[in-house]
């Protein structure tokens, strides 16, 4: 069987299969095992995909948006070599990435199905480890649905360091509303007022609700007040514990374990109860949505250094007024 060797097909060139649409009713894709000739002639023998590996493209065209030979030639370089879609329950979070680093690193480089609101390193998982596809969100969940993972990449398809969003609810208010000692540090007023723009007391010209705002917002609270030094410390100190109790809520997304993240050394890692304080950084807060960046890709000014530098700022002022007032009475 012969083909004209038209110009759609010379990215193909070097592929050993080709994907060739038939001039049919229903213009399926079909798989073709291809010899190319001087001539420009193609000489072609279908492929017959077995239905384990149909199971898997049904996955794969869910969760990414490139062509299907991308995932055949995946199966047929790993196969015997890997396993997909094992068993994760007798798995610890460890070496679940460690079995995705291992196994499905390429994988990260696909690009996602936006069209389905699919995000990068979605399609590993599922890949890997049997999930039950029926779930949307979280981004996965085990088959017997015993294992939830917020999947999340720090990185644009270009493999640029980029923010992520936590899923849109009332938990991180909730958290605030519980808080009696941060309501009383903020006069009692409600989230939407102290977290916004739209402020009375802050004066913005920006469009969100950033690292800049959040310091206005301190400082009119705790900075301009007529406190103590100690005073000061102690509620930026307790401002600091409930930013680090947002972090740690930050990795439940729909009830979920932890966060599988890609970083930008495109590598699968993981965010749990144990690194969230340490590994995130809150960037922006809209309504009950918050952005945040994994902090060991970025050096961005976050919520919590804007608290860590007031609280060496208090000090430094203090210390500043001291040695002025020792030098003038000795």
């Amino acid at each position: 069987m012969k083909y004209s060797l038209k110009d759609q097909y010379k990215s193909l060139l070097k592929e050993e299969l080709a994907i060739v649409k038939r001039e049919s009713q229903d213009n399926k894709s079909e798989l073709f095992d291809i010899e190319l000739f001087k001539n420009g002639n193609i000489k072609g023998k279908k492929v017959e995909i077995p239905d384990e590996d149909k199971n898997l493209l049904k996955i794969y065209n869910d969760y990414c948006s490139d062509s299907d030979l991308k995932l055949i030639n995946f199966i047929k370089n790993n196969k015997g070599n890997i396993k997909f879609r094992i068993n994760i329950n007798n798995m610890d979070v460890d070496s679940i990435v460690n079995y995705l680093n291992q196994n499905f690193s390429e994988t990260i480089n696909w690009s996602p199905n936006k069209a389905k609101d699919k995000g990068k390193g979605e399609v590993s998982l599922h890949l890997a480890f049997n999930s039950n596809l029926s779930v949307k969100e979280p981004d996965f969940v085990s088959h017997d649905n015993k294992r939830k993972f917020s999947v999340k990449s720090f990185i644009t398809n270009k493999g640029n360091i980029t923010n992520v969003r936590s899923s849109k609810d009332n938990r991180f208010i909730k958290i605030y509303e519980d808080n009696e000692e941060i309501k009383s540090i903020f006069d009692n007023q409600n989230w939407n007022n102290i977290f916004s723009i739209t402020s009375d007391f802050i004066k913005s010209s920006s469009k969100n609700y950033n690292p800049k705002e959040f310091r206005k917002t301190i400082e009119h609270f705790v900075i301009e007040k007529d406190f103590s030094k100690e005073e000061k410390i102690l509620k930026l100190e307790k401002i600091k514990s409930f930013i680090n109790e947002i972090k740690s809520e930050l990795i439940k997304d729909y009830e979920s374990e932890c966060i599988i993240g890609v970083n930008k050394n495109k590598e699968f890692f993981k965010i749990d109860k144990d690194n969230a304080i340490e590994k995130l950084g809150i960037y922006r807060i809209k309504g009950n949505e918050i952005t945040y960046y994994n902090m060991s890709d970025t050096s961005r000014l976050t919520f919590s250094k804007v608290i860590d530098a007031l609280i060496d700022e208090v000090n430094q002022l203090n210390e500043s007024k001291f040695k002025r007032v020792y030098k003038y009475l000795f």
